[in-house]
């Protein structure tokens, strides 16, 4: 019977590419360096396969959040805000995948996140996948003074224009209304509004 590790058992990298992929699974963790981060899982909508990436937050990683939360269609209000695992899981979005072989890690999965526009324009299978919903990260209350523990939840500035944030949130707001509307429609009238 052979002995194995489970780190020695991993599923097939994800194929070089362009993928739609959902996050099956999000952890809060602190890199090496000491950074807060968001592990993520990722499934291929298309092919079921599977690969996971870091989003790390520090100072220079800010492009990479900024192509992460734009795939992801989450919203960088400009006040300082929370981003935490609940809000990347079960999020679509789109990423371009690259394996490569170094002496010190082995064989790695390298993955950028893209938008759509870029992902179709690969690959025009991916069309026909819906993107998530806008969702604004909430704002960290004003006058919240930090702690000097360590945060599981990470905490970005914005890096959108404020005409792009200003048209997502509008996005969201119309969204919100039509679910709350078809809500409101699915419950009947209310106590208060039928007359005797």
């Amino acid at each position: 019977m052979p002995l194995l590790r489970r780190k020695e058992i991993r599923p097939d990298p994800m194929t070089d590419g362009c993928h739609a992929v959902k996050i099956i699974r999000a952890e809060s963790k602190t890199s090496q360096s000491g950074n807060e981060m968001i592990r993520v899982i990722l499934e291929d909508l298309l092919s079921g396969e599977v690969t996971r990436t870091n989003i790390v937050f520090s100072d220079k990683s800010g492009f990479a959040i900024d192509a992460a939360f734009k795939s992801l269609n989450l919203i960088m209000p400009d006040d300082e805000f929370v981003a935490d695992r609940k809000h990347f899981e079960g999020r679509t979005g789109f990423i371009r995948t690259v394996e490569e072989e170094s002496e010190e890690f082995g064989v790695q999965t390298r993955v950028r996140w893209i938008s759509k526009k870029a992902a179709v324009k690969d690959d025009p299978r991916l069309a026909e996948i819906p993107e998530s919903e806008p969702l604004t990260l909430p704002v960290i209350a004003s006058g919240a003074v930090p702690t000097s523990k360590p945060r599981s939840v990470p905490r970005v500035q914005s890096s959108w224009t404020k005409e792009e944030e200003a048209k997502r949130r509008q996005a969201a707001e119309a969204a919100a209304n039509e679910l709350h509307l078809h809500d409101a429609l699915a419950m009947g009238p209310s106590e208060s509004s039928v007359t005797t």
